[in-house]
């Protein structure tokens, strides 16, 4: 995956503000065009019940509201063009999931930029937002970001599921992450055998679990260097993670290291694409602590 063109979504929000930080980094440091869009819904007009007057007050308070809109759009172009990032502004009333969808296709952008609220079971989660509906019905890769400084250097961190990250897709992310200038790593999930320790010491000495345990993690290893191989990505032994555990706990623990952003796959199916492992991925965005970039198309 290469970064030529990124939209970035915004709605003027602080938090949408991380978006176009994340979009004008990325877009500097990978040399790709950008489009900064800004999406007004569509409101029903009402003013040919009100009298004259009032009408015209609210028209003109609308007409107002956009040239506002408009100007903050081109200041976030200059602030591109100063950062060296070639950019234009996009403004358009409508849905907002459905311009910015249609603009990616048009623009055959690579990554679409988005920002959600909070982290964790009790905020403002992606489920029903415009984020969650952007994440699903993207044709492209979207990268989702949440509250906190945009981290300029550190690690592109993949959670590698065999069965939904393919040698594609590894490679696509190795590719991301060299033009960006992350460092690769990997981190792949197993059974926590620990849960079943209690149970089975009674008849199983201590040594035996742990031979177990280091059994299912030489076995991963194996089956990820395999990966790595046939994807053609060299990732360093100390960047490979084995972890024991539920997914995504895991995760949301090792992307609060040092991760630029954390990276899921996903699996297609008949054109469309949903999440990898379904519900653990959807986890995974909610709760990760770095940016998450929803992998997609390079199956």
């Amino acid at each position: 995956m290469k970064l030529k063109h990124i939209v970035v979504a915004t709605d003027f929000s602080p938090i949408s503000r991380r978006a176009v930080e994340a979009g004008l980094a990325l877009a500097a440091k990978a040399g790709a065009k950008l489009t900064i869009a800004h999406i007004l819904p569509s409101v029903v007009p009402i003013y040919a019940a009100l009298p004259t007057q009032i009408s015209k007050d609210l028209s003109a308070k609308q007409d107002a509201v956009k040239r506002t809109l408009h100007a903050r759009l081109e200041r976030l172009i200059e602030e591109a063009g100063k950062a060296g990032v070639r950019a234009t502004a996009l403004f358009e009333t409508g849905d907002p999931v459905a311009r910015i969808l249609h603009l990616a296709a048009a623009k055959r952008a690579d990554l679409i930029v988005v920002a959600t609220h909070g982290r964790g079971a009790a905020a403002h989660l992606l489920l029903g937002s415009v984020a969650e509906k952007i994440v699903r019905q993207a044709p492209c890769s979207v990268l989702v970001v949440k509250k906190g400084k945009w981290r300029a250097k550190g690690r592109a961190l993949i959670a590698l599921d065999r069965s939904a990250v393919t040698p594609r897709v590894l490679k696509g992310a190795a590719q991301l992450a060299e033009q960006i200038g992350a460092r690769l790593s990997v981190v792949h999930v197993i059974n926590d055998t620990r849960q079943v320790a209690d149970a089975l010491a009674s008849s199983h000495p201590g040594n035996i679990l742990d031979a177990i345990t280091k059994l299912g993690i030489e076995r991963a290893r194996k089956g990820i260097g395999e990966t790595l191989s046939e994807a053609g990505v060299r990732v360093k032994p100390a960047d490979i993670l084995i972890r024991e555990g539920r997914p995504q706990d895991v995760i949301e623990r090792e992307s609060a290291k040092g991760v630029m952003l954390t990276i899921v796959g996903t699996h297609s199916r008949k054109g469309a694409s949903r999440l990898f492992l379904g519900s653990v991925a959807e986890a995974v965005v909610r709760s990760a602590r770095s940016p998450v970039l929803v992998l997609k198309g390079l199956h």
